[in-house]
């Protein structure tokens, strides 16, 4: 009977989380949602809208989400659940709205929560802990190395690249760099062209000195 008692203590407790963990969710798709309407300057409310969103995301990103997927994500059908969008969504409507990633949104929403650097077993270098004009080399295999000068607001330009798919005057944004992690850039203008996503270092990770 103690233990009957005990399980169905747990069990709803694990319901709870569960239910406030939907509801924490839902707050944050709420706040995508609105700043993606905001970035394209409409309300989805129509097939129209949705098309216009699928095809303004292409231009921005150059990636693709059709416009049943962004339907789904909006409750545009009342038969179909919008928990749980694929991760893939919600980072490209990210950075859409001018984030790296999924993360970044969350974190930026939930800002009066700091991340304590104890917590990052690797180094890691925050853009707002740097002067304008601060020089940085990133390293990642196999032999890529890029020199980029710190602009402040989070904005960067390549100064020097070899042997890399960056070009002298490209421009991005970052939030952070996590020594030997992969680093996410956003907002790049590649040549002219942009703006973009970038990742460096997917497999090995990157690693930065500050010169």
């Amino acid at each position: 009977m103690v233990m009957w008692i005990i399980i169905c203590y747990f069990a709803e407790k694990s319901i709870q989380t569960t239910r406030t963990f939907f509801l924490i969710m839902e707050v944050m798709y709420k706040k995508l949602r609105a700043a993606v309407e905001k970035t394209a300057g409409r309300k989805m409310c129509a097939p129209t809208d949705f098309n216009y969103l699928s095809e303004d995301i292409c231009r921005k990103t150059r990636i693709t989400l059709n416009s049943m997927t962004l339907k789904r994500f909006w409750g545009y059908f009342s038969n179909q659940e919008t928990r749980n969008p694929r991760r893939f969504t919600l980072d490209v409507l990210c950075l859409y709205v001018g984030y790296q990633d999924w993360d970044a949104f969350v974190h930026d929403s939930t800002a009066n929560v700091e991340i304590e650097s104890d917590f990052i077993k690797n180094k890691c270098l925050y853009v707002s802990m740097l002067e304008p004009q601060t020089l940085l080399r990133l390293t990642w295999n196999p032999n890529r190395c890029v020199t980029i000068r710190y602009d402040g607001d989070r904005k960067f330009t390549v100064i020097e690249s070899l042997n890399s798919k960056l070009s002298a005057g490209d421009t991005f944004q970052l939030d952070h760099i996590i020594d030997g992690e992969p680093l996410h850039l956003y907002h790049l203008i590649h040549e002219g062209d942009g703006p973009l996503g970038y990742v460096c270092g997917m497999w090995g990770g990157v690693k930065y000195t500050i010169l």
